[in-house]
Formats: structure tokens, C-alpha cells, sequence
């Protein structure tokens, strides 16, 4: 009888369920030095068969203790690479650490840990010994050590079952391959394992991924020799949404795992000796694997070419085999881990289906690069009739590889067909096209249906100025993702060569898509990565017959890991635009050289309705410190000019008083100054970079109040000051309740939102919402909103302790030009009590006056102790105490803090290293925030000096861009400091953290002083708080943190963000004004472009809802930059997107003015409403559960572009609904039996006979019926327009020729041959693919009735100086090649009127006016201006107009 316990293990759920890693009780597969990570795989030892001494061996790890090791000498010192030595044939050593004390020397001990245990009981043998360099050998004392923590991860799933922390199973073989059909595989490439080469894959619960382990034979060029070398990739199970499993003939079984994203490889180090740094306390396994970016035979041919999509040389393209197939013998994985691997990836929510009828395809020699690469040498030459490659216009190949690197399309399904079609279209519909299915998302394994699709407009049709489209590239280590055109602010660059913009390539190199940036290893275990990125800025990116090549970086750019690539032309060279930009031949540091040329690429508003005189201003220094450092005057009036442009509220009577700016090679900070009087701004010395050519004035962003937020840092530093903790608990339970109470409270919510102001001010435009009566109404969209404010607000809380002070600011910093503020001295300063005169005399002054949002905008100025200091403060001086005082001579500047220009040193670089070029400072005059100890001695900033050369290359420039990316360990140096200031006793003022403060001001100025930062292994810490969330870290090295912000993370409880459609939209906009129909169609149009936009953003950035986008307030992001970068950029992004669509809603409406657009704006609020409330009843009525998933969620933010002018219509509206002129408006009910939707058409002041119906009944699900206008006779009724859905075509396909020829008798002509063409796709697929059937209703009907405005494609007409002609206006248009002439208008309106749109299939003949057939690619070609003709719309209000009575 099998007892409980082995019965467990064989089902892999108890805690002794199997050995986590091969090798237990046995060397028959030991490797000796190479330490290999998987030596053997021996049956499984099951705890009653281990002797009562050896119940060791079931363990996961063993960590034995080395003891009585030598002390160091000034000669030797203990490594980790001597113990890996000592132990390496004991077993496969996981880990070593050496231990040292707290003043960094080493105790003679050691800890040496194996994974799996040993072979054998070390611990227990005298034969370990120490030689001494004199010869003496020292005895070892060997000690194993209780395992620290349970290895046993307990199920999300049901709580009474465990999983091994990690499970295996050895494979027969793997396949890289890739999906060519829905149940077809390519297999790429095939791995075979064998007992001394396995292939294992492991599930790691810990770190929740599968790893899948295998060799390869390479065969190096350099010897021609074959020689076998070890991989492995990683993939998270968060990447992880479904494995196929299915039983195979001969006793297998197979797992294919599909991904989206292309997992991490690694390759394993041949040399071990060399992954031990020297000195070093530490080495894990992990040092000896290296990642990579290609697994190919000859990697120095691929370094000499450019980066491209296609991988010419790769054995495995590592970035598009994402279909992996590893099969295994059926027995050994089920007498395995195989049962229990399968049973914890159901567990964290990985799917294992059958693949059905799944069938394995051989490699095709050919793919659809060979159709679209022209100009190549490895173009493999093809039978006649395929032997010519097309050329496709740039647009459409950049188009081309967007779709491709998405994943969208395969290079294997596209053939000579697909692209010669594709070539065939006009370049604008071509691109339309590919940008549709990019922006789908889905993958296309027939590319041909792609024609099928109705292709959107493009969401960028109009563009304010200071906007431009950029073709955006990431660059991974695996692969590239090209994105489609998307808008952004421009710079100085982009805008003087607009002629050459779509040669301009945005690049950021980042890690493997959705794994964010690219961080420092702090060893060379990444350096296949930096090649990648060397060879990109070196060769440049290959798209198609451009190549385009690095440009420049902005500075900005840069801490990001991005820059701007140009493809030049004879015309214009790389050298040309950097002639331009300006002089910088007299910088001989490469750093400064790198951000001098960056400046010019900051986003940036150029000014171009006000001149400048310039003049110059000396510095104001002392004591070798600059109290000016960046900060210059400008006159008020000038303030006023750039605030009228750039629409500012209160532009003339407030305009701000300080602008971040950019002026040729000058940047810094302007504020305002009696002294500059007229166009006048005064430059310092500290400003001026560099010569430029370029004068004109160029605004980054300019002073307004936000309430400051405390941070950890921030947290640490005052507590070590003397602020009591219990200080910030209390903070943080008021701003708990707080945030509760607002989502109850309309006008607690307001005064909330304008006390909370984010930098993108958003909380106050929210604020608006509510003040508007959109809470109260229950507006969708609002309270979406501001759910999603409290979840991101809790969210800020959690993660990063980010408590508000409601008695702060966080503003821009400048100088007092009176020289009235008294500065700072070096004398000592006492912590008395603060109201002793003779101690607040002793404390610098500032000025602060701000414009709170809750105090009405009246002006305020502070007065009394406050705290001053920077993000980030780490050292226990960063943070000063000053004084605030009320000088009236600077009563001009406010919301922006003014400092002395007088004492022993300038105040804001004691700061955190501050200047006045544009940093923000934290102020806060809240009492309980004061510390007890008063400004400790600030931190030496000085910076180091850069190292020069004769002449700056552009080799040095790159270079110094990818060591910045290598050394870069500002992150790493920041995660050490708060781990350290949590678990030390003297917090941040022990000296390793002050050390680590020194270091961190140094990796800030790395970019500019061009010395990187050595973060030495001492300052590690070895244990981290609880607070500090990491998935990956051991439980052995996490603590629970008693101290503040332990406390204030168990305080909070997370708050999952959900959208809420279901609510009923604002019957004050849906009633206020009665849009006529081509407003609505109009609307609609608009609407689909803004979807599409909006879409793109969140695509491209990981974001998951609009709400995020609209509102800045991100959930979650794609980790390219930091939080608070990203909420700049992101910031930047949405105001562009509101800037575009406010522009195109104006001009579809006809005007700015609120009563020419308020219309509009009710129209595109109505349109949103009706696609939610469709989308929603379709959701229900398929029965699918009640949450819409994040691809059936509606986007419903579109009108919120007009926040402020819906608020004034939602107020203004009495209830009655308002129309300027009799206006036909579409309306919509639910029928009582819920599947039919009764759509009315109706209008106020047109008075419709009994022989007029304005009914129109819509099916709701997928019936495209409509019927509208029915016009009654004596004879019956017919209607006027008539959408056939896809059931009926069948029906009425035999009449399509006859319903032809009806229209054309009917209205109009050009009417009958806009709507044969009007649907061309097939209705199922179009809506499959679409993914919201809605908008192509409203896209035929208006295509239908704006079609005879615009150029028709199938006229046989012919062009009489360049116009056709009508004889009057009553009378239809005649052709202008005489083949007939139309009845009047008039006359044709007393026939009955009949219009039927056909959703004809993409190959469908349409008939031409002598009958024949006519080719829907040849008529395409042909251009009518119809502009003399009258409109669909026109007629048909014509129509209504006769039958209506006017009031």
C-alpha cells in the first residue's frame, strides 16, 4: 500500500513532493570544473528511503558555513573565486558570500550554498584546508546550515496544496518556430537533447517563469570547429496566456508554448574564473550567464551590418521564433514533475488546451522579404514570373514592418500577390490600410482579407503648430518594433527642417517589449547588449531604401536610453543639421559636447509672435559658488506676449512669472523683472552654452503652483532630523479617509481635487467636472475618472509614501535681482525654539507667493519657518531650514520660490546639488514638519572635472551613449540607500549612507561630467524591507520593516481601477441642441479617427484604459522611463491628442466660437453615447459575463476634449432641447421585447404629413439593417435609404444590378454608384476584424451622403478645365462628356426617392454606365471634381424641406 507521503510526492502537492534540481545522491553525470547548472538527473530520492542521517538530500539548497577562514592582510584577501575553488567539486555551487562587519572587513567566515545539496556530506569530512602563502595550512571548519526559509509555494488556487519551489522535466527535443496559420506550425529550427546535452524545462516559482534550458552545436569561423555551447530563456508566466498540449504516437507528448513577446536568452560563460569579480563579496550562478541578442554562427558579420527587422545570418532569430514546441517522452513526464508543472501553471492562471488539428510545416525556402527587398545581393532569384521584387513607396514599407514587428503580419504569409495589390493603391490608402491592421492588433494569417477592410482615416488629418508626426522605433535586444506615426510636441530641429520631417526616427533601446528600460548589471554579463546598441548607432537603422543614422540626443533622451536617428539626402546630410544647431567645436568633454548638442532637441513651444532683445548679465558668484547659476530676466510685457500665445488663462493681467527656455545656445530660466523693460531678456554667462544661429525664444514650460508631496527619501531624512513618525501616519490616514470621502461628496470632492493639483493639472480640470454637476448626474465617463484618481492616489501612497502637505508648494526656483533677501552664513546654527528671535535671525530668507486653486486664485504670500529641499534628498543636509518673508519689491514673482543672492553659499545648490535652470523645489511651512535639528552640514557637490580630448567624433559621442547605458547605477545606488537608511540604526546619517548619497550625486551628474559611478559591493545591502516590493528576492533577504515606512505600507490597501460604462450619459448634453445629420455623421467621423489615436498611445506605452491617458493618472506603463517622467511625457502626449481633435472639431463645425461648436460638441457626445449604450446590449445579449474585457471596452473620452465647453453647455441647458434652424436629429429607444432598436428621425419646427414616416428600425447584434425616411403613397411605401445586412445580401444579391439602376433613377447618380461602393467588405469579416460593428453604420452613411462632394471614382467623366459644369442651380450636374444631362432636382423630388447601400464583397463588379463591367482597380484611378454639384445632404434636406410645414 503506497503511503500518504509518497502518494503526495507522486502527485507533486506535498512538501516533500520531489527534489527541485537534478544531481541528488548521485556524480554519475558529474562535470568537474565547468559547474555546469543541470549535471545530472538521477531518480528522485523520496524522504523514507533516506537513511535518518541523510534527510538532507531532499532539500532544494544547502548552505554549508565556512569557518576559521585567514583574516585579510595588506597582501591577501579571501574571494569568492578561491571558495569556488575549494568547493566546485563538492557539487554545483548556486551562491558564495563572504561575510564582512559593519566597517567592511572580513570576519572569517563564509557561506557557500548548493543547489542541489552536495554529493555528499562535506560538513562532515576533515579534508578541507587553507594553504597560507607561508606554507601553513589552515584547517576549515565546515558547518551545515538549517535551510533558512520553506521551499514549498502554497497554491492561489486552493490553499491546502504546495508546489516545490522549483520543478523540472527533461525533454526529448525543442523546435523554435513560428504560427504560419491558425493550425499550421513552422518549425525554424530543431534541438535534439541527449544525456550529456539535456533540454530541461523549470518551473521557478519563485521568480514565476518557465526555463527552458538547451545546447547548441556552433561551429566557430575562426577554427571551423564545432562546439557545443548552453542557452536558456526565461519567460514570465505573466507572458504566458495559453500552452498547447496534446499526446503524440510512440509513447509522447508535446507542450507548445505560444508567446507575443520575445522571452530573455542567456548564454552560459565558458570561463568561470573570469564572471568572480575581483574583491567582491558575493557570486551567484546568475554571474556566469550572459544575455544575448543573437544566436548565430558568425556574429562579427552582423555587427558589421545595420540594425534591421529581417535577421539575415541568425540560427535562431531569437526575436520571431516565438512558438516554441518541446516535446517529451510520455512515461518520464508523467513519473516526473510533468503532472505537477501542468497543475501549477492552471493554478496561476496559464491555460492548457488542445491545439486540435494542428500540423507541422517544413521551413519554406522563400518569404515576403524576397518580394519587397529590391536592391540586395541576397535576393535568391526566383522563376520569370516571380523573379522581379516590387518596390513599395517608403510610407507603405515603413508601414509594412510596423505591421510585421507587431506581429500582425508574417514575412511567411505574405506572397507576390499580397504585395503587388498592395503596390497597386495610392499610397495614402495603402498606409491607411497597414495602419488599420496595426492598429487591430490582431494577427492576419491571410493578409489578403486585408483589402477587405474598410480602411480608417487617419487620426492625424490636421495639426496645431507646435505639433508634428514622428515614426517612433524600439530597439530590444532581440528584435525591433517600429509604431506608427504618432503626434508630439516638436523641437527646435524638427521644425526648421519640416520639409524633411518624416526622415527624422525617434529611437529608444529598452529591454524585451513590456519588460521596460535597460538597467545597469554592474558587470559584463549584458555586454552582447551594449554591442547591439553600438551597432546601431554606428551603422544605423536599415527600413527598406532609407538608412537612417544617429543624430543626436536630447538630454532628457538621453537618461532614457533614446535618440533621434535621420535618414539623409543628397540634399541634406547629418553634417548639415548639426552645422546648424550651432557652434561646438571650442567643447572638448564629450559629455558636454552630447548635451550642449541635445539642447536642441528639448520639447519645446517656439514663440513666434514677439522679437527679443538680448542682453547680457554678469553672474553673481562668491566663494567659488554661483548664486545665479541659469537664471536670467524678462520684461513683463513679453511674459504677457508668450502667455496670449500660448493660450494661457489670465494671460494679460497674470501671466506666470518665471519660463523655462530655450534662446540659440542659451537655456535656463526667465523671470519677470521690472529691469527688462520692452522685448528685452537679460542673459547671464551661466546660460550661454554655445553659438547658435538660431535666435528665436523657445518656451519648455513656465511657473504655476502645485502642492508639494513627501516622498520615502523625503520620509527618512526628516525622521533622522527629529520629526516624529507618528507625524506621517497621521498624514497618511487623513489622506485615506480623504480620498473616500471624496468619491461620496461632490463639493468635498472639489475642494479635494483643487487642493491635490498634479503637475499636468488635471485634478483641477476634474474639479471642474464635478463643480459642472457631472458627479451628481453620474456621468460614465466622470466617475471613471475619478475612480481612477483615488486608485492611482492610493497607488502613490503605497509604492512610493507620496503623502500630500496641504501647507507647501512645489514650484520653479530664482534669484532676488534686489539683493533685499539675506542669504546664507557659516555659523552655527542651534535647534532652539523656533519663536526665539535671535535664532530665526540666524536662518536664510526666501520669498514665496502663490496662487492656491482653493483660495479662488488670490495671491498669498508665505511668511515663517519653512523646509526647503529637492528631489531627491538622500543626505541629512539636503534639506534647509529658511525663512519665508514678505519683501514687497518681489511681490511681481509668484508661484516660484525666490532665493538670496547674498551669504557664504547659494542655497539651492546645497539641495541636493541644485541650480536655478530649471529645477523644482519642495517648500512646506507646515509646523509638525519642522525638524528638531536645523540645518546639518549640506553635502560638497562639487562636480567632478570631465575628462577632454582634441576633437569630439561622433565614435566618441556613441561610445559615451552606450557606456552611459552600461554604467549607469543610479537606480541601483538609490535601492542600497533606502534599504540601508531602513535597517540601520542611524538611518540615513550612518556614513555608508552618506557615502551612498555622495555616490548618488555623482551618477546624477553623469551625463554632464561624463565619470560614472562605482557602486562598491560593500555599500550592497544584503537585506531589504518588506516595503521594498520585489517578486524575485529571496525571503531570506527581506525583513519586516518596523520603522515609518513599514507601517505606512501595511497602512494602505491597494485599489484596483475599473471603468464603469453603465451609467446613463448627461441628459443636459444629450438634450441641450438638436445636430442635424450630417453633424452627427460628421461627429462620428471624428470620433473613429480620435479612437484610432488614442488607441496608438495606449498601445504604445502599455496602458490599459483612455482614462489613463486622458488623465495622466497611469496605472501601469511600459517601464521605459521613470513614474514622473513618464507623467511629463505622458502629459505632454494627451494635450497634443485634445490639441489635434479640438482643432478638426472646429473646423467640421465651422468655427471656435462656443456657438458655432457647442452643436458639434453635444453631436460628438451624443455619438458617444450611442456606440456605448450599443456596445453594452450586445455585450449583454452574448451572454458573456458581465465585466467587458480590455478589447470590448467602448472609448468613451472622445467629447472630453471640450471639458470646459461641455460643462457650459451641461449648465446652461433648461431641458429643452435648442436648435438654430429645423434640423433632422437621430434618436434611439430600446423596443420593449429588447432586440430591436427604434431609431427616430425627427426635428423641431418640421411639421412631417401622413405620407412621411421618420421611423428607422436598426436589429441590434449584427444586423446592419436600417430603414429611414419611409416616403408613403397611395401605391405603398418604399424606403428612402436602406442598409441591407449580411442575411439579406444573400437574398438580394440577385437584385444588386436592378437596386443599381433604381438609385440611379431616383436621386442621383453619382448617389447610387457612392453607395455601391460604400460597404467594401464582407459585412462578418469587416466586423470580426473591426471589432466595433457600430462605426461602420454611421462610416457607410456617411460616405453615402458626403460621397457626390468629393472626387468619385467611378464617374466616366471628363474634366473641363479642370471642373465639371452645371447649368443652374436647380438643375442636376451634366457630364461633362455629354453622355446625358440630369432632370431637375425639383422634378425628382415628386418620384419616390429610394437610396440602398449594398455591402458589396471586395470582388464584386459594379456596373458603369453603358452596363459593362467595370475593374474596381482601374476606376479607382479616375479624379472628377464635383464640386458645383449639390450635396446627398443637400438634396435630401431639400426633400424633407418640401415636405414639411415651417412653424
Amino acid at each position: 500500500m503506497r503511503s500518504r507521503g509518497s502518494d503526495q510526492a507522486r502527485r507533486g502537492r506535498g512538501s516533500f513532493a520531489r527534489a527541485a534540481h537534478p544531481g541528488h545522491g548521485t556524480r554519475s553525470r558529474y562535470q568537474g570544473p565547468q559547474n555546469r547548472p543541470f549535471p545530472t538527473f538521477s531518480p528522485h530520492v523520496r524522504p523514507e528511503q533516506l537513511r535518518e542521517n541523510e534527510f538532507w538530500r531532499h532539500w532544494i539548497e544547502l548552505t554549508v558555513r565556512v569557518n576559521n577562514l585567514p583574516r585579510p592582510t595588506s597582501d591577501s584577501k579571501i574571494s569568492t573565486l578561491d571558495l569556488f575553488k575549494l568547493f566546485e567539486k563538492a557539487g554545483n555551487i548556486a551562491k558564495i558570500e563572504i561575510h564582512e562587519d559593519d566597517n567592511g572587513v572580513q570576519t572569517g567566515r563564509a557561506d557557500v550554498t548548493f543547489m542541489p545539496p552536495p554529493y555528499r556530506p562535506i560538513w562532515l569530512e576533515q579534508s578541507f584546508g587553507w594553504q597560507m602563502p607561508s606554507g601553513e595550512k589552515i584547517q576549515l571548519q565546515l558547518e551545515r546550515l538549517d535551510q533558512k526559509r520553506s521551499f514549498n509555494h502554497r497554491s492561489p488556487v486552493n490553499h491546502n496544496r504546495f508546489y516545490r519551489e522549483r520543478l523540472f522535466i527533461k525533454a526529448c527535443s525543442l523546435d523554435f518556430c513560428i504560427m504560419v496559420n491558425r493550425d499550421q506550425m513552422m518549425s525554424m529550427r530543431s534541438v535534439t537533447g541527449s544525456a550529456d546535452h539535456p533540454i530541461i524545462l523549470l518551473l521557478n516559482l519563485l521568480r514565476r517563469e518557465l526555463v527552458v534550458y538547451f545546447d547548441i552545436n556552433m561551429i566557430t569561423p575562426e577554427s571551423g570547429q564545432s562546439q557545443s555551447q548552453q542557452y536558456k530563456f526565461q519567460v514570465p508566466l505573466q507572458h504566458v496566456h495559453t500552452i498547447w498540449r496534446r499526446t503524440l504516437q510512440g509513447n509522447q507528448m508535446e507542450l507548445i508554448l505560444p508567446l507575443e513577446i520575445p522571452p530573455r536568452f542567456f548564454r552560459r560563460h565558458d570561463e568561470i574564473e573570469s564572471t568572480h569579480e575581483l574583491g567582491s563579496r558575493f557570486w551567484r550562478e546568475e554571474n556566469a550567464w550572459f544575455r544575448q541578442t543573437d544566436i548565430a554562427y558568425d556574429l562579427g558579420e552582423i555587427r558589421k551590418a545595420p540594425c534591421t527587422l529581417r535577421k539575415r545570418n541568425a540560427e535562431i532569430d531569437i526575436g520571431r521564433w516565438t512558438t516554441y514546441k518541446i516535446v517529451f517522452d510520455e512515461k518520464r513526464f508523467h513519473a516526473g514533475d510533468g503532472f505537477a508543472i501542468t497543475e501549477a501553471l492552471s493554478d496561476y492562471n496559464v491555460r492548457l488546451l488542445d491545439p486540435g488539428p494542428l500540423r507541422r510545416v517544413e521551413r519554406r525556402v522563400f518569404s515576403g522579404w524576397d518580394f519587397i527587398d529590391i536592391s540586395t545581393k541576397y535576393h535568391l532569384a526566383l522563376d520569370d514570373k516571380e523573379s522581379k521584387a516590387v518596390y513599395l513607396p517608403f510610407a507603405v514599407r515603413y508601414q509594412l514592418e510596423v505591421c510585421l514587428s507587431q506581429g500582425c503580419l508574417s514575412e511567411f504569409n505574405i506572397t507576390n500577390e499580397f504585395v503587388h495589390r498592395l503596390s497597386r493603391l495610392k499610397e495614402r490608402e495603402a498606409v491607411r490600410r497597414l495602419e488599420h491592421v496595426a492598429d487591430l492588433g490582431q494577427r492576419f494569417f491571410e493578409p489578403m482579407k486585408m483589402f477587405e477592410l474598410y480602411p480608417r482615416p487617419s487620426p492625424w488629418n490636421r495639426l496645431p503648430k507646435h505639433l508634428v508626426l514622428t515614426r517612433t522605433v524600439l530597439i530590444t535586444p532581440s528584435t525591433i518594433r517600429f509604431s506608427s506615426p504618432a503626434v508630439e510636441t516638436s523641437n527646435r530641429v524638427v521644425r526648421h527642417f519640416l520639409g524633411y520631417a518624416d526622415r527624422f526616427l525617434r529611437v529608444r533601446f529598452a529591454d524585451e517589449h513590456h519588460c521596460g528600460k535597460l538597467f545597469s548589471s554592474g558587470d559584463n554579463s549584458q555586454d552582447a547588449l551594449y554591442t547591439r546598441v553600438k551597432r546601431c548607432l554606428s551603422n544605423g537603422i536599415q527600413v527598406g531604401d532609407r538608412r537612417y543614422r544617429y543624430l543626436a540626443a536630447g538630454n532628457s533622451q538621453f537618461r532614457e536610453h533614446g535618440a533621434f536617428f535621420f535618414a539623409p539626402t543628397p540634399d541634406l546630410t547629418i553634417e548639415d543639421i548639426r552645422t546648424w544647431m550651432g557652434n561646438f567645436d571650442h567643447i572638448k568633454s564629450v559629455a558636454k559636447y552630447a548635451s550642449r548638442v541635445g539642447q536642441c532637441f528639448s520639447t519645446t513651444r517656439a514663440i513666434n509672435s514677439a522679437s527679443v532683445t538680448v542682453k547680457r548679465l554678469d553672474d553673481i558668484e562668491r566663494n567659488g559658488f554661483n548664486f545665479t547659476d541659469g537664471v536670467g530676466m524678462i520684461s513683463r510685457f513679453l511674459a504677457q506676449s508668450i502667455a496670449i500665445e500660448l493660450d494661457l488663462p489670465d494671460a494679460s493681467e497674470d501671466p506666470p512669472a518665471v519660463f523655462q527656455f530655450r534662446l540659440g545656445g542659451s537655456k535656463g530660466v526667465f523671470a519677470v523683472s521690472p529691469l527688462a523693460r520692452g522685448r528685452e531678456v537679460h542673459v547671464r554667462p551661466s546660460q550661454e552654452k554655445f553659438l547658435a544661429s538660431h535666435q528665436g525664444l523657445e518656451i519648455i514650460r513656465w511657473s504655476s503652483y502645485s502642492p508639494p508631496q513627501l516622498n520615502r527619501q523625503l520620509i527618512l531624512v526628516l525622521t533622522a532630523l527629529g520629526v516624529s513618525p507618528d507625524t506621517f501616519l497621521m498624514k497618511l490616514r487623513s489622506q485615506l479617509t480623504s480620498l473616500e470621502r471624496a468619491m461620496y461628496e461632490p463639493e468635498y470632492a472639489i475642494e479635494l481635487l483643487q487642493r491635490k493639483v498634479d503637475p499636468n493639472q488635471t485634478t483641477l480640470n476634474i474639479a471642474n467636472m464635478v463643480l459642472d454637476g457631472f458627479m451628481r448626474q453620474n456621468d460614465p465617463f466622470t466617475i471613471s475618472v475619478l475612480r481612477l484618481w483615488r486608485a492611482w492616489a492610493v497607488k502613490q501612497l503605497k509604492e512610493k509614501a507620496s503623502i500630500d502637505v496641504e501647507k507647501g508648494a512645489f514650484v520653479l526656483g530664482c534669484v532676488d535681482e534686489t539683493g533685499i533677501l539675506k542669504g546664507h552664513f557659516d555659523i552655527v546654527q542651534e535647534p532652539h525654539d523656533i519663536s526665539n528671535d535671535d535664532v530665526l535671525q540666524t536662518l536664510p530668507e526666501i520669498f514665496l507667493k502663490i496662487k492656491r486653486p482653493e483660495t479662488g486664485g488670490r495671491h498669498e504670500t508665505i511668511t515663517g519657518v519653512c523646509i526647503l529641499a529637492r528631489n531627491p534628498s538622500l543626505h541629512p543636509g539636503d534639506i534647509r531650514v529658511v525663512r519665508a518673508v514678505d519683501v514687497p519689491a518681489l511681490h511681481h514673482i509668484y508661484d516660484a520660490v525666490v532665493f538670496p543672492q547674498t551669504g557664504d553659499r547659494d542655497i539651492p545648490g546645497m539641495c541636493s546639488g541644485g541650480d536655478l535652470d530649471g529645477d523644482d523645489f519642495f517648500v512646506s511651512w507646515d509646523p509638525t514638519l519642522i525638524p528638531q535639528e536645523w540645518n546639518h552640514p549640506a553635502m560638497d557637490f562639487t562636480g567632478l572635472k570631465s575628462d577632454e580630448v582634441s576633437q569630439v567624433k561622433e565614435d566618441d559621442i556613441t561610445s559615451f551613449f552606450v557606456n552611459y547605458m552600461r554604467s549607469d547605477c543610479l537606480g541601483i545606488v538609490a535601492t542600497h540607500h533606502l534599504a540601508n537608511a531602513d535597517r540601520l540604526i542611524d538611518g540615513v546619517k550612518h556614513p555608508r549612507c552618506t557615502q551612498l548619497a555622495e555616490l548618488h550625486s555623482v551618477a546624477v551628474d553623469y551625463p554632464k561630467s561624463g565619470k560614472p559611478a562605482s557602486m562598491p559591493r560593500e555599500l550592497r545591502s544584503s537585506k531589504f524591507p518588506h516595503f521594498m516590493e520585489s517578486r524575485h528576492r529571496p525571503k531570506e533577504q527581506i525583513y519586516q520593516s518596523n520603522k515609518v515606512l513599514g507601517k505606512m505600507y501595511d497602512a494602505v490597501m491597494r485599489i484596483d481601477f475599473d471603468p464603469i460604462y453603465d451609467l446613463e450619459f448627461d441628459e443636459r448634453i444629450l438634450t441641450a441642441f438638436e445636430p442635424d445629420l450630417k453633424t452627427i455623421l460628421d461627429a462620428s467621423q471624428l470620433k473613429m479617427q480620435y479612437d484610432s489615436a488614442m488607441r496608438r498611445i495606449m498601445a504604445q506605452h502599455d496602458i490599459a484604459t483612455e482614462f489613463e491617458v486622458w488623465s495622466t493618472f497611469c496605472m501601469q506603463h511600459a517601464k521605459l522611463s521613470n513614474d514622473y517622467k513618464f507623467h511629463e511625457e505622458l502629459g505632454r502626449l494627451a494635450d497634443a491628442l485634445r490639441a489635434s481633435f479640438r482643432l478638426a472639431a472646429e473646423e467640421a463645425a465651422g468655427g471656435k466660437d462656443f456657438n458655432t461648436i457647442a452643436p458639434f460638441i453635444v453631436a460628438m457626445y451624443r455619438v458617444t453615447a450611442e456606440d456605448t449604450a450599443k456596445l453594452i446590449r450586445e455585450h449583454r445579449m452574448s451572454g458573456k459575463s458581465s465585466n467587458l474585457q480590455a478589447h470590448e471596452r467602448p472609448l468613451i473620452s472622445f467629447p472630453w476634449v471640450f471639458q470646459r465647453e461641455l460643462g457650459k453647455i451641461a449648465k446652461g441647458n433648461d431641458g429643452t432641447r435648442r436648435s438654430s434652424k429645423p434640423q433632422p436629429v437621430l434618436s434611439e429607444k430600446v423596443d420593449t421585447d429588447g432586440r430591436a432598436v427604434t431609431v427616430s428621425l425627427a426635428s423641431e419646427g418640421i411639421k412631417t404629413p401622413d405620407s412621411v414616416s421618420t421611423t428607422e428600425t436598426l436589429n441590434s447584434g449584427d444586423s446592419l439593417v436600417r430603414k429611414a425616411m419611409t416616403s408613403h403613397s397611395d401605391t405603398g411605401s418604399q424606403p428612402l435609404i436602406e442598409f441591407l445586412d449580411d442575411s439579406e445580401r444573400g437574398k438580394q444579391s440577385s437584385e444588386n444590378q436592378s437596386s443599381a439602376k433604381s438609385m440611379e433613377a431616383s436621386i442621383d447618380e453619382s448617389i447610387a454608384l457612392s453607395a455601391a461602393d460604400a460597404l467594401q467588405t464582407n459585412v462578418p469579416q469587416a466586423k470580426d476584424a473591426f471589432g466595433q460593428p457600430h462605426y461602420e453604420e454611421r462610416q457607410t452613411a456617411y460616405n453615402s451622403l458626403n460621397k457626390s462632394d468629393q472626387h468619385h471614382p467611378r464617374a466616366d467623366t471628363k474634366k473641363s478645365n479642370g471642373t465639371c459644369n452645371t447649368s443652374d442651380d436647380n438643375t442636376d450636374f451634366t457630364r461633362c462628356n455629354g453622355a446625358r444631362t440630369g432632370s431637375s432636382f425639383e422634378d425628382r423630388q415628386n418620384q419616390t426617392p429610394m437610396l440602398t447601400l449594398l455591402p458589396n464583397q471586395s470582388n464584386t463588379e459594379t456596373l458603369s454606365d453603358e452596363g459593362t463591367a467595370v475593374d474596381e482597380t482601374d476606376v479607382r484611378e479616375v479624379e472628377v471634381d464635383f464640386d458645383d454639384e449639390p450635396s446627398a445632404l443637400e438634396k435630401l434636406e431639400a426633400f424633407l424641406a418640401k415636405h414639411s410645414r415651417a412653424p
